[in-house]
């Protein structure tokens, strides 16, 4: 169901959707976490986002395949399949590349604590 034509979907659409969140992200960047948001498994997937990101479209491409290669699985095993693959291979690049990635490069280059600014 389509409230506007395609263009000004994207046009109009795309760009109130991207104030909206820009928006929402101000207002609730100060707020403390709530008992969901400090869990272990929200706090995993928080640090493993970026290589779900990286990841994903590699395994529903996977996903796609191995149901166009097996046609006896049912069209409904397709998101259990794709999701039980992207959570695989997102914290297999998460431990593989990604943590590595940041331990070697706090090694390298540390990060500076909160530097005082002294006026004189």
């Amino acid at each position: 169901m389509q409230f506007a034509s395609p263009v000004w979907m994207y046009r109009l659409g795309l760009t109130f959707l991207a104030f909206a969140l820009a928006a929402m992200l101000v207002c609730l960047v100060d707020r403390k976490a709530s008992k969901a948001g400090s869990s272990r498994w929200i706090k995993a997937v928080a640090q493993a986002s970026f290589s779900i990101y990286l990841t994903h479209p590699l395994m529903i491409h996977a996903a796609r395949k191995l149901l166009e290669k097996f046609p006896m699985f049912p069209w409904q095993c397709y998101f259990p399949i794709v999701l039980c693959l992207i959570a695989m291979a997102g914290a297999a690049f998460y431990h593989g590349v990604e943590r590595s990635s940041i331990l070697l490069r706090d090694r390298w280059v540390p990060r500076r604590d909160a530097v005082e600014v002294k006026i004189s």
